[in-house]
């Protein structure tokens, strides 16, 4: 028979679209919240300053991946580049050092700033749209270091009126004209964009800040990134509310670290050209002296050509004579090279190039890379933004390089020594032949070999002077630059799409957020949809609409009871004997309303022409006699007939018209007074009596029977049903009593069980509003656009 039902079955597959559905219900909540949340997010957007983005792209000369061509190049041969290589890696640290940042800001006066004050928000000016500028004249370091708020207000195109950040005016002033304030001395100059026309009576705002504060707020915001690991190319960009900012401090930060990069390439260079230059100053001195000498010693022995004379005998002996100066040459520079490695600071350069390569390939190539590391260790001593770990190790490498020039040039002079000597010994050989040269001839032999040394000195570092001097003149940049500054007119922050979908999220998940809580903690049965899931095979006949007085008016309430009518039908088994059933109509608790739908389901059948009799056996709490307009008192009922063997039931009969329809009635058996023994009363053989009786006499027998938690009446009697109906209430009954009706029909304690779900609102129903009032509703839809806006929009 249960297979047989009609729709209610169907419906409970539908849980998706319900749980949208309840939702779905307050629609008006969610377009309100949205409309909140996107109302706010517009408003907020209007205050708040679009942020623009700078990009900007360079090539820094990086010898590891083969980077900017340098200039000097075509001085290779000289040896002039040396000391001067690159790695991407560490340019892009000094690109972002604060250092170099905070000299941009510096260059460009990012300290201040300019605002128009609008009614909105202030906007800040630059440039083009910037009326006058600030200048400071001298300022105690109070002032700098502390961030200065001042107001302006055009007064006129010459005057104004300064306000300091509490509004307190601090005077009129002319444009132009020195201000004295009590820590600085300002001026406000008027720059070409000014139009006093436009801007008379409009408010300005002057922000100075420290420039650590702002060097670091520029720093945040910069990135400085490699485009890949394999190429030289180095990707700048930076965000600001004025996108000409943005672009002038992109360009700047180029331009100085080009100027710094070139600084330190120039460094060497500058440090070997002081270097000769002091050199020069000695050999200089000394060449003179030993030419003094040999003018003198001609004159005292009156000597004229002293080599036409010996030619013959020293003409054998020439050669030695020249590898022994140059011997002592090379053993001079040496000299003045360990001299002033034993001498110089951690952080003084060595000169490169000074050591003659024909004395050593090795000595020239430490240096250059002793250089190399000792310009690194003052960059980071300067910048002091890496750890001190990098700095101890540069200074190991460093001492090591040191010993290790020290120790080859100790060699180089050993070998030179013992070369000497060699050549030295060899001369004495030859001078033993030519023994018959005069004593003037040997002693000026002396003389000359001394000056054409140091004529030899003065000319090798004459030659390095013109060398560093080309190195020195040529100013090539670090980067080249691919791509100027430039920014996107199209804002990235705020971004207003993402926001508004935010809201949109927002406005939508706050509304659900709250219902999803209220339902969650919502315990009662609120629908077919609490309680069908949980039944089983147990069910759902019928859902009652809410309705005030069903006998007043024609309704869907009516329709309800016919439909719980024909479903009680179907699960209801026939009497082969042809006897009348037995409805039960019961509940767990009391209010849940099974008197009114007994009442109404009585009626319901007795609309159809069949004998119906409705009985009150809810002996404790009995509300039948209500709809019959009865004082319990004064009307006796059945458990006067259970009490008293003598009483017949056919004199506790009461009638009541159909309101389904007036030609037929219905009987009526109301509960009697409230005995003191109810459960005793049900439990005698009068009870099965008589329900047999009216078995015979009627076609349907309706009992509104006790609540089955409350007391034990209901149990007791529940044999003689031939369907029992449990009405559960919207909003009243707990879901936890559905796993108790479902026991009881387990148990087999109830026969053939069905559940009437009583006052639903079905104008806030979610899926199973089928229109019980067809053809009933008439006057309500017409008074639909009565209603206010207002209220329906805000109405439960």
């Amino acid at each position: 028979m249960k297979d047989q039902l009609d729709f209610y079955e169907d419906e409970q597959e539908q849980n998706v679209f319900q749980n949208f559905a309840k939702y779905l219900y307050y629609w008006k909540w969610f377009v309100l919240s949205v409309l909140i949340t996107i109302s706010f997010t517009f408003s907020k957007l209007r205050y708040v300053n679009p942020e623009y983005k700078a990009i900007s792209k360079i090539v820094v000369r990086d010898e590891k991946k083969g980077g900017l061509n340098s200039e000097l190049s075509a001085f290779a041969d000289m040896g002039l580049l040396t000391g001067m290589k690159n790695n991407v890696d560490n340019e892009i640290e000094i690109l972002n050092s604060i250092t170099l940042v905070e000299k941009a800001v510096e260059s460009l006066k990012f300290t201040t700033t300019y605002f128009k004050m609008g009614s909105i928000r202030d906007i800040e000016l630059y440039k083009t749209t910037q009326p006058f500028e600030f200048a400071i004249e001298n300022a105690s370091e109070v002032f700098y270091k502390t961030s200065q708020l001042f107001m302006v207000k055009i007064l006129s195109a010459s005057r104004f009126q300064l306000l300091n950040e509490n509004e307190i005016i601090l005077g009129d002033f002319n444009f132009g004209t020195p201000i004295t304030l009590k820590e600085a001395k300002i001026k406000i100059q008027k720059l070409p964009s000014f139009n006093s026309k436009a801007i008379i009576g409009q408010l300005y705002i002057i922000n100075f800040e420290n420039i650590k504060k702002v060097g670091s707020i520029y720093s945040k915001v910069l990135t400085v990134e490699a485009l890949s690991k394999t190429s030289s190319v180095v990707n700048l960009s930076i965000s600001n509310t004025v996108p000409e900012k943005a672009e002038d401090f992109l360009n700047e930060l180029v331009q100085i670290y080009n100027e710094e990069a070139i600084k330190d390439k120039n460094l060497i260079s500058e440090n070997t050209q002081d270097f000769i230059q002091k050199r020069l100053g000695v050999i200089s001195y000394e060449l003179g002296n030993v030419e003094v000498q040999s003018e003198n010693f001609k004159k005292t022995n009156q000597l004229t050509d002293i080599t036409a004379n010996a030619g013959i005998y020293l003409k054998s002996h020439s050669e030695f004579e020249t590898n022994l100066i140059e011997t002592e040459t090379q053993l001079r520079v040496l000299s003045i090279m360990i001299d002033f490695m034993k001498n110089k600071s951690k952080s003084e350069l060595v000169p490169i190039d000074i050591v003659p390569k024909t004395t050593s390939t090795q000595t020239n190539p430490l240096i250059v890379e002793y250089n190399q590391l000792v310009l690194q260790r003052n960059r980071i001593l300067k910048d002091g933004t890496l750890k001190n770990y990098v700095l101890s190790n540069l200074d190991e490498q460093l001492d090591e390089l040191d010993r290790n020039i020290k120790e080859s040039l100790a060699q180089l002079r050993s070998s030179l020594i013992v070369k000497r000597a060699d050549l030295e010994k060899q001369d004495n050989v030859l001078q033993g032949k030519i023994s018959n040269i005069p004593s003037q001839e040997r002693e000026f032999r002396i003389f000359d070999r001394q000056q054409k040394i140091k004529e030899g000195v003065y000319l090798y570092l004459i030659q390095k002077r013109e060398e560093t001097a080309i190195t020195l003149s040529v100013k090539e940049p670090n980067a080249k630059i691919i791509d100027a500054g430039r920014a996107d007119m199209n804002p990235i922050s705020p971004k207003k799409s993402i926001l508004y979908l935010f809201a949109l999220i927002v406005g939508i998940g706050i509304p659900f957020a709250v219902l999803f809580l209220f339902f969650m903690l919502d315990d009662k049965i609120n629908g077919v949809e609490d309680v069908a899931n949980k039944m089983g095979s147990i069910p759902v006949l019928a859902e009652i609409p809410f309705e005030s007085n069903i006998r007043k008016s024609l309704s869907h309430t009516k329709e309800a009871f016919r439909a719980l009518r024909n479903n009680t039908n179907f699960i209801t088994p026939n009497n082969e004997n042809k006897e009348g059933k037995v409805l039960y109509v019961s509940s767990a608790i009391k209010g849940e309303g099974k008197t009114f739908v007994s009442y109404n389901l009585a009626m319901a059948y007795a609309e159809l022409n069949k004998k119906t009799i409705l009985i009150g056996v809810d002996l404790r709490n009995p509300q039948l006699h209500k709809y019959l307009n009865k004082n319990l008192n004064d009307s006796k009922g059945i458990s006067n007939y259970l009490h008293d063997p003598s009483q017949k039931w056919q004199d506790l009969i009461l009638k009541s018209e159909s309101n389904y329809n007036k030609a037929f009635h219905l009987d009526i058996l109301t509960s009697g007074p409230i005995p003191p023994n109810p459960t005793l009363l049900l439990s005698s053989p009068r009870f099965e009596t008589l329900l047999k009786e009216l078995k015979k006499e009627y076609d349907f027998i309706l009992i509104d029977t006790a609540p089955t938690v409350l007391v034990s009446d209901t149990l007791i009697i529940s044999k003689f049903a031939d369907t029992t109906l449990f009405v559960v209430r919207k909003g009243v009954t707990d879901k936890k009593l559905i796993n108790y009706i479902f026991k009881l029909d387990k148990n087999e304690k109830l026969n053939n069980v069905g559940i009437v779900i009583n006052c639903v609102d079905f104008s806030r129903s979610y899926g199973y509003n089928y229109g019980y009032g067809y053809g009933y509703d008439e006057v309500e839809k017409k008074l639909w656009y009565k209603k206010s806006v207002f209220r329906k929009l805000f109405s439960n």
